[in-house]
């Protein structure tokens, strides 16, 4: 039994013994509370006081977070320094944490704060297999779109296109939409089908009188209940973030949401036809359905450059790292600048992958010619 300074019994670790460890070995026992111990001394030599039981009973879950990512820190420090994967220590602080957690949650709180907390807690869910263990990682690919898909997408995507695959007005633009958000604004799936119907904000910048647009990529704060059976999640805690937007995009989004969403049952942006939630299924038919329309050329080119058949959109990344550098910016450092914008980790590799497609001159070329073609079209929306 672990005891603090004083020589208590420390609450949750007995609980958790109590609960889940009545049969387990000696050797076990000794191993779990010697990984959760770490934890213990760590929290209180990050706050200055003994107090991770505290934060447990009282569903701390801010102070929780910054705890164990602190934690995460420490340990992967110590497995670079000495070699010895600390990746066992880390799954069983995680797990306990989320068990004691999920156990408060189900008994103290109430209606939506439970739905709440138990969204929160998914992360914890997923924090087990964070720590590298210094095994050699496949090679990942590049993922930007080749420059003659690109061409291509824009003519099968914009809406009232001859070439356009989707038969109802409201699902063209629909689809453009987020063909936009994917490919120009660089979010993931789930990012974009968690939005809600105002995820766009816009103000006036005092400095060149002109309006500035953003967009918030976060939870949807209006909805406590997710109908999907697959519900869409942010990937980590760098995905929250407050991205610029260009006012073409915001316009298309405006247009849409006026003239074709329709009126729904929910607040998220993008809408079935049945009226629910659209799924993550949906986006991934409709860039199979605009891969299966490519041209001739277009599919050779993606076959040739990716060795793929389908479209999933990355191009984002390495158009963006182009404008930053043509701003006057270091290379290095526009490539560091990604992170905050596409909400990836600190020990991310991305940013260095996409640097790699950065050279790729004919590729900007094509993005801004074919959206900025675009630009007036769009503001004639309003």
């Amino acid at each position: 039994m672990l005891v603090d300074a004083l020589g208590r019994p420390r609450y949750w670790t007995s609980y958790s013994l109590a609960r889940n460890g009545c049969s387990w070995a000696d050797s076990t026992k000794f191993e779990y509370l010697s990984a959760i111990e770490r934890f213990y001394l760590f929290v209180e030599a990050q706050t200055g006081s003994d107090c991770l039981d505290e934060l447990i009973a009282s569903l701390d879950i801010d102070r929780l977070e910054e705890s164990l990512d602190g934690f995460l820190a420490r340990l992967r420090n110590e497995q670079s320094r000495t070699g010895r994967s600390q990746a066992a220590v880390w799954s069983v602080t995680t797990r306990f944490i989320r068990a004691c957690l999920d156990d408060l949650v189900h008994h103290t709180a109430a209606g939506a704060r439970r739905r709440r907390l138990l969204r929160r807690l998914d992360r914890f869910a997923s924090m087990g297999d964070r720590l590298k263990t210094g095994r050699r990682r496949r090679r990942q690919k590049i993922r930007a779109l080749p420059a003659a898909v690109v061409e291509d997408l824009y003519e099968l995507a914009w809406p009232d296109s001859s070439r356009n695959p989707f038969r109802s007005t409201p699902n063209q633009h629909r689809n453009f939409v987020i063909f936009l958000l994917l490919l120009h604004q660089g979010l993931r799936r789930s990012e974009a089908l968690l939005l809600p119907v105002n995820a766009v904000h816009d103000e006036r910048d005092a400095l060149n009188d002109a309006h500035r647009y953003w967009v918030d990529i976060t939870w949807n704060p209006y909805e406590d209940d997710d109908p999907r059976a697959a519900a869409p999640s942010l990937k980590t805690e760098w995905s929250v973030r407050q991205i610029p937007m260009a006012e073409p995009l915001a316009v298309a989004i405006e247009n849409y949401t006026g003239n074709f969403r329709g009126r729904q049952r929910h607040s998220f942006l993008f809408a079935s036809q049945e009226r629910q939630p659209l799924s993550r299924n949906s986006v991934n038919d409709t860039f199979r359905k605009l891969s299966g329309c490519l041209s001739k050329v277009a599919a050779r080119e993606l076959w040739k450059r990716r060795r793929e058949t389908w479209i999933s959109p990355h191009t984002a990344a390495v158009v963006r790292l182009r404008q930053l550098v043509n701003s006057g910016i270091k290379l290095e450092e526009a490539i560091e600048m990604l992170r905050g914008f596409f909400g990836w980790s600190p020990e991310s590799d991305m940013p260095r992958l996409y640097g790699r497609a950065y050279f790729d001159e004919r590729l900007a070329t094509v993005w801004n010619a074919d959206f900025d073609a675009r630009v007036e079209i769009l503001r004639s929306l309003k």
